[in-house]
């Protein structure tokens, strides 16, 4: 953890190492190409300090044994450029790292076993308890990470066409969670490589990937009553960010990660782009809400432009998450400004303080808010989670 309270996490997924010249699914080819020293290049000269790597899953590509070694090495390759310890590296395994369909092996899970020993956990014990129950608790000064194989009956009937969680093994997790062997932490970290609700938003048809059994493994957790939680997944190929459902007044944040060096397929490929992100969680914001609370940066690849911070609408260059405030109690104290007073722009000097309100925000939730003030009838200029200008309008 930073001195600031800030707790800083590097996520990526969806790599599909293929270990080729040439590859029609990814441009991570070679874990010493261009593609990955670019990669590598633009994490080393990250302004932030980071504390953990995280990253869930597709290692590999289509199950290839190669791709996985070479890909695992990368990883591992990211996480010393992020000048992270080895356990503070967190990983899942995705559908393309088991072998789903039974081509190369007789288990679905047989080389990710016993191709390397430091997979998924750098230890025996960890790993042993991973792949004998598909999912394992590990506990950080700062949180409790439940890592979640979603991929782990991939080899059997249709199964590689979605995630699966069974619910015997989520109220596994559960009862594990509610026990006097876990100790509360200031928030909760699930990571998985499916999705756990639907999205059929994506693709603009219905969604048959994601997890079966997602919904009632969030509600399993969130039962744990251990803190909030941070559900973090890839599979998709498309960011998002969004909360998931919840009984109580604690909304897990959910993180979709986009690819990070897949090429992308048709319906997506002009919506979003290849991305890494960084996610910060306020720890003191945290304990304060009751919800896991923060700002996260997208950083994206372009052919023309290489890796920046984004400029796309998929997931924008910065955000918020974990914020409990309604729009109506910002445009309240935007109504202040131009209490009594005939002036139409608002001076740098009066909306500074406002953008405290803002960083927290999450993308639709700024959207709202810009709808809601022409309503009221101002005008805002948004960019970065930070008020540029703020207006009275003409209307």
């Amino acid at each position: 953890m930073n001195d600031n309270g800030m707790l800083n996490l590097l996520v990526f997924s969806d790599l599909h190492m293929e270990n080729s010249g040439s590859s029609q699914d990814t441009r991570l080819l070679t874990e010493d190409d261009e593609f990955s020293k670019s990669i590598l290049e633009k994490i080393s000269e990250l302004d932030v300090n980071l504390d953990y790597v995280v990253c869930s899953g597709d290692i590999s590509n289509k199950s290839s044994p190669v791709g996985f070694d070479v890909g695992w090495k990368f990883v591992k390759d990211v996480a010393d450029y992020s000048r992270v310890a080895r356990e503070n590296l967190i990983v899942v395994p995705g559908n393309h790292d088991h072998d789903s369909r039974l081509n190369n092996s007789h288990c679905p899970k047989y080389n990710l076993q016993f191709s390397v020993d430091d997979f998924p956990f750098p230890n025996k014990v960890d790993n042993t308890h991973f792949w004998a129950w598909n999912w394992a608790h590990k506990e950080y000064e700062e949180f409790n990470l439940i890592s979640v194989n979603s991929s782990a009956f991939h080899g059997y009937g249709d199964e590689w066409k979605h995630g699966r969680v069974p619910n015997r093994t989520a109220d596994q997790i559960r009862d594990y969670m509610k026990s006097e062997a876990v100790r509360k932490k200031k928030f909760n970290l699930l990571v998985t490589h499916h999705h756990p609700f639907r999205m059929d938003y994506v693709d603009q048809e219905e969604d048959y990937e994601a997890i079966d059994g997602g919904e009632y493994l969030i509600e399993a957790v969130q039962n744990s009553r251990k803190g909030p939680w941070l559900i973090v997944h890839g599979h998709k190929h498309f960011p998002d960010i969004k909360y998931g459902p919840s009984r109580g007044a604690s909304r897990p944040v959910v993180f979709s990660a986009g690819s990070l060096s897949a090429k992308l397929y048709p319906k997506i490929k002009d919506r979003t782009t290849n991305q890494f992100y960084v996610l910060s969680v306020d720890l003191d914001a945290t304990a304060k809400n009751g919800g896991v609370t923060g700002e996260f940066r997208t950083y994206e690849w372009t052919m023309t432009s290489g890796w920046r911070l984004s400029e796309g609408n998929s997931l924008p260059e910065r955000g918020g998450f974990g914020s409990a405030l309604k729009s109506m109690e910002i445009i309240e104290e935007v109504a202040k400004i131009f209490e009594n007073s005939s002036k139409r722009i608002a001076k740098d000097s009066e909306i500074k303080h406002l953008n405290s309100y803002l960083k927290h925000l999450m993308p639709e939730d700024l959207e709202v808010l810009v709808a809601e003030f022409k309503d009221e009838g101002y005008i805002a200029d948004i960019s970065g989670n930070e008020f540029k200008e703020i207006g009275v309008s003409n209307g």
